[in-house]
């Protein structure tokens, strides 16, 4: 290993060529878990080599390339290539921002570590909270497959996982430099992690709960731009969707949820498209949660991106704007309060698609007393199954089942320890576009169901600043630090050449 290093050291570059590979191989689509924990050390050590401006420059450089080149992983038909940095290079000006805090920082080794995975957790906090990229790239989805360490999500949201990855990433690059202080810190953070698997363990072991069967139903609506499709198309869509709808009806199903998107409402037409929904959903006696767009009218395609919770008796109990629109989409963007249904088998809600990549959304929910949320959605091949993976993570955060019906991607029904308890490809399909799961009726309470994401955000800055307080306290104490040569007591006479004289 020290061959490695002092190899890689004569060149740095090779540690930036070496971290654009991980990046690429471990973040956005289908990541690596053991490589998300190994992920920042080639960049915090080539930030220790070379912390010259020109060397952070050079860093950034790296970083918005490999954010980059993650990006291209999950860009498929009918997306143009382009699209990859335009979120590729957002995500990499934030993941550069810990980097270049830490170069100006000067540290002892085990607050270098703390103030590093501080620094990166809270530039992830700021990207979701701030920008239309919301989580995406976020170190905690690293370890999705790993369900125990991914228990954290309930306690502290997705920042809890993120602080542990980035935290390994530092501890692992300190030891590397030969930094033997970061020991002790290598010693609590295995304990801690090691700790975390065996209360998420526990966690899994809960006993079974109660179920309701649910259903997804696909479509064959193939909306995605400007080029509006035929009303003949379109009622041969609806048509396919109420067999669907009934044929997961007579299976039982309790919940049949369509898909984001699944059909498309003409301005003027909507009253009557609910009254047949109405007239759907008593015939099968079921709670229809049904996605669907209407076009608007203007010179620049615009459209509202909605669904209506229809109830079994026919009633239409209310619809909801998609809050969270994708970069890019000309949607209308919802404001109003989170709806929640009581049903036969719990309280419910709804959310559509990207919605459920801002943690605060799960967190209303949670807080509503949600059991269950309905999740409409529309994905492409370039991101399944890693956005229902990333849909799972709000369930855990939440503490709800999360039935999400994707068009074009992975349904699935999860329960609210983030198991995918049934699930099935839009690119694999042998159900004829019908999935039945079950899924608990009832929720859990969480820690990050209370705290919130202003919590957490609270948490990270309060860090910092402790931090920032005990170095500050330290070199108060201990001004010349650990690595200087401190001046000898006043009389010492150590080097000074000469001899004491003897006492009389």
């Amino acid at each position: 290993m020290k061959y490695l290093v002092s190899t890689l050291d004569r060149s740095p570059i090779t540690w930036l060529l070496l971290g654009i590979g991980m990046i690429t191989l471990t973040y956005v689509q289908s990541p690596i878990g053991l490589l998300g924990w190994l992920a920042a050390i080639p960049f915090l050590r080539y930030a220790r080599l070379r912390s010259t401006w020109r060397g952070l420059l050079t860093l950034t450089l790296a970083l918005l390339t490999g954010w980059t080149l993650a990006t291209v992983r999950i860009i498929s038909v009918p997306l143009p290539m382009a699209l990859a940095p335009m979120f590729g290079l957002p995500m990499g000006l934030f993941a550069a921002v810990p980097y270049l805090a830490l170069s100006r920082l000067k540290l002892d080794p085990v607050r270098r570590i703390l103030a590093f995975a501080l620094l990166a957790t809270a530039a992830e906090w700021l990207q979701r909270n701030g920008t239309p990229f919301l989580s995406w790239g976020a170190a905690g989805y690293t370890q999705m497959d790993n369900l125990p360490l991914m228990q954290l999500a309930s306690l502290g949201g997705l920042s809890a996982v993120s602080f542990l990855v980035h935290a390994v990433g530092a501890t692992l690059e300190s030891l590397l430099a030969g930094e033997t202080r970061a020991r002790k810190a290598a010693l609590a953070l295995a304990f801690a992690i090691v700790l975390a698997h065996v209360w998420g363990g526990l966690r899994l072991q809960s006993p079974a709960a109660e179920t309701t069967l649910v259903a997804t139903i696909d479509t064959p609506s193939t909306i995605g731009g400007p080029d509006l499709p035929a009303p003949a198309l379109v009622r041969q869509w609806n048509t396919t969707l109420a067999q669907r709808t009934r044929r997961a009806a007579s299976a039982g199903a309790q919940l049949v949820v369509w898909t984001e998107a699944s059909t498309m409402v003409m301005p003027g037409e909507e009253t009557s498209f609910q009254g047949w929904l109405g007239e759907l959903a008593a015939e099968t006696a079921t709670e229809l949660v049904v996605g669907y767009v209407i076009p608007l009218p203007g010179d620049t395609f615009r459209y509202e991106n909605k669904y209506a919770w229809v109830r079994p008796d026919g009633s239409l109990d209310h619809t909801y704007l998609k809050h969270e629109p994708g970069p890019g989409e000309p949607a209308v963007r919802g404001t109003e309060p989170q709806p929640t249904v009581e049903t036969a088998f719990g309280r419910a809600g709804g959310a559509i698609c990207y919605d459920y990549d801002a943690p605060y959304l799960a967190v209303n929910h949670a807080r509503l007393g949600v059991d269950l949320v309905a999740l409409p959605s529309s994905d492409w091949e370039g991101i399944d199954p890693v956005h229902t993976n990333m849909a799972a993570v709000r369930a855990i955060e939440g503490g709800h089942s999360v039935v999400r019906s994707t068009r074009w991607g992975l349904s699935a029904g999860v329960d609210p320890m983030g198991r995918i308890l049934g699930q099935r490809s839009a690119f694999d399909d042998t159900s004829e576009g019908v999935l039945l799961v079950r899924v608990p009726r009832q929720g859990r309470d969480t820690v990050f169901g209370a705290l919130g994401e202003r919590g957490v955000g609270l948490l990270l800055l309060l860090g910092l600043f402790a931090t920032g307080l005990s170095a500050r306290y330290a070199r108060h104490r201990d001004p010349y630090g650990p690595h200087h040569r401190r001046p000898r007591p006043a009389g010492s006479l150590r080097g000074s050449g000469t001899r004491p004289e003897r006492a009389a």
